[in-house]
């Protein structure tokens, strides 16, 4: 080795002697590497067992039932539920909590509940108002009958003396009706469904544990409690965030991801 570092030291007079004292630099170059990974190894105790995470360590940084403590996201939940429930999805794929599913984004759900519910509301503003009563007389008393009750529907189609076409003008207006009833329920079942993937997903990235139910207790709030729970899981996120940023409503993921 003393003769390695002689021959390393002096100045090379061929091109051999050029080749060995660079190769022999590489190898120094390489021992040394490996004594500092050697040293980096020894320091680490094999004897440390891994911790797992304790299961249910996390909570909830918000109360269900807290929505007045941030105004402005209660606002938000309460007049323009659709475009919050597109946000809590949209947020929960970008921070890589659920897989995007193909036609799904912010504005595609905002789109897609809003139109059902404006299309439900119109069709119960049209047939409780007055220009539509005249389709409502029942019998040749003329009573009004209650056109959100299918019986009383079905009875006037069904009575000839109601004119003399029975069926043509109560079909169609039961048919309309109704799609506005399935057109509500779609809404509400859309937004149940979003808003308890994400909080089971949220759950699950957070290490919370449920209260009680197990897994039903996502569904459970999301079918009963849907606009609080909205707020809580926006409130959570806003609790979350490494630098504190106000909630916007035109922002699709409602705080910077």
């Amino acid at each position: 080795m003393d003769d390695a570092k002689a021959m390393a030291s002096r100045p090379p007079h061929s091109e051999e002697d050029a080749k060995l004292q660079a190769k022999l630099f590489d190898l120094q170059q390489e021992n040394k590497q490996q004594e500092t990974q050697r040293g980096a190894f020894d320091r680490v105790s094999p004897a440390t067992p891994l911790v797992p995470p304790t299961p249910g360590a996390g909570r909830w940084r918000s109360m269900l039932f807290g929505c007045g403590s941030d105004l402005p996201i209660c606002c938000a939940v309460c007049c323009c539920h659709w475009v919050t429930t597109g946000q809590l999805y949209e947020r929960a794929v970008r921070k890589r909590m659920l897989t995007r599913l193909p036609l799904l984004s912010c504005a595609s759900i905002a789109m897609f509940i809003f139109g059902m519910d404006l299309y439900h509301q119109t069709m119960r503003s049209l047939f409780s108002s007055g220009t539509y009563l005249w389709i409502n007389q029942a019998g040749a008393e003329g009573q009004l009958v209650n056109i959100f009750d299918p019986r009383a529907w079905v009875n006037a189609t069904l009575d000839p003396k109601v004119d003399d076409e029975p069926g043509i003008e109560h079909s169609a207006a039961v048919m309309l009706l109704y799609i506005g009833e399935l057109c509500a329920a779609l809404s509400s079942l859309c937004a149940c469904a979003i808003v308890c993937t994400v909080r089971a997903a949220l759950r699950r990235r957070e290490n919370i544990a449920s209260q009680c139910c197990g897994s039903a207790e996502d569904c459970f709030c999301a079918c009963c409690c849907n606009p609080c729970t909205q707020c809580m899981l926006l409130r959570h996120e806003k609790e979350s965030l490494a630098t504190p940023a106000p909630y916007s409503l035109c922002l699709d993921t409602a705080f910077p991801v």
